[in-house]
């Protein structure tokens, strides 16, 4: 991440005009050997496999909660 935090953050400084409202998904692939060391194999920007449960996180995390999970505002 250290590696690319230049080009990721000039990229959204000239495109995203309010950089609060972006955000990026990023895959990486890492293995385990034998020590339970990590390995990083691969890194992908905008994985086209990542299941559902990845980007409903995702989305909760920035703010955005499914309506059906949502506290009703008059209950309280």
């Amino acid at each position: 991440m250290i590696a690319v935090e230049g080009y990721i953050y000039k990229g959204a400084e000239e495109n995203v005009p309010h950089s609060n409202n972006c955000f990026e998904l990023l895959s990486f692939d890492i293995i385990l050997d034998k020590k339970a060391d990590p390995w990083l194999l691969s890194t992908k920007k905008n994985p086209n496999d990542v299941p559902d449960c990845v980007l409903a996180d995702v989305l909760i995390l920035i703010g955005i909660v499914p309506k059906e999970k949502r506290v009703d505002q008059n209950r309280r």
